[in-house]
This record gives structure tokens, sequence and C-alpha cells, in this order.
């Protein structure tokens, strides 16, 4: 092999490893596996994924390394989303972290959950993905529309 193929093998190799440190890192706290593997499916491609089914789990990865954004199922079965969102809100360290909720199961009745999206916004939650939405081949570009306008604002 000569001096000009180890470079271009060398070159390509450095680009591969540059593309996969590039890639964004997620971090979604989903209990259902269905709702996980989802959201891994459609959003691999262009984003560095952990997903934790418990809040006990997400804070843990959260001291560990701050992602670009956390994805939170709004309808937890066994804790409060709200808590968690409180908890990332509260903290000086995690509140700069945008935050997306979304519904991965239809649950509420229309009333409730436009109640809830309300809440959860208010506790910082940038964006409400709906359950329809979850599962549509769009989420990936929901998702990446809304963290390029939280982390590329428009000048006003």
């Amino acid at each position: 092999m000569s001096c000009s193929e180890n470079n271009v093998i060398d070159f390509a190799s450095r680009a591969n490893k540059q593309e996969a440190v590039a890639k964004l890192k997620l971090l979604c706290l989903i209990d259902s596996e269905i709702g996980r593997l989802n959201l891994v499916d459609k959003l691999k491609a262009n984003y560095e994924i952990k997903t934790v089914s418990t809040i006990f789990n997400a804070l843990q990865l959260l001291k560990q390394e701050i992602p670009a954004c956390v994805i939170v199922q709004l309808h937890l079965k066994d804790e409060n989303c709200f808590d968690f969102l409180r908890m990332l809100a509260s903290n000086s360290e995690f509140s700069r972290i945008p935050t997306i909720t979304c519904c991965v199961d239809d649950v509420f009745d229309k009333n409730i959950e436009d109640y809830l999206i309300k809440v959860a916004s208010f506790m910082g939650s940038k964006l409400y993905i709906p359950c329809a939405d979850f599962y549509s081949p769009a989420l990936g570009s929901k998702v990446a529309l809304s963290l390029a306008s939280k982390l590329f604002p428009l000048a006003s």
C-alpha cells in the first residue's frame, strides 16, 4: 500500500470518528419499550441516543453527561414526568437543557391532554409531540426543527 493510500484511509477513518462525535446527544425518558424502540429507530441516524425508563436512571445519566436535549414521555406509568421537569428546572446545571415532551400512547382525553401540555410548557418543555406524530416518519424532523430553533435561534 502506498503512502497516499494510507493517507486516504487515515483521513476516512478520522472523518468517520468526527462524524460520530458531531452527533448531538439526546437523553430520552420513556417507560414504554415500544416507544423507546420507535424513538431510537427514527432518530439514530442523526443523534446519539441514550434511553432510560425511570427518573432515577435519567438523573444518574444527567450527572455523568449533559445532553443537547431531553425527551420525556408525558404519561409515565409509575412516575410523574412533572416531578422530573421540576427537578430539571430547579437545577442550575440542568435548567438550560431543552426538553421535549411526547405522548407514546393514546391515553388522554383531548381536554386533559391540552391541560397537561400547558403544564409541561409552563415547566419548560419546548415542544410537545402527540402520539400520532410520535409514530410518524416526521418525528425526526420535528425534533431537528425544535433543536435547531433552541440551539441556533434567529436574531430578532
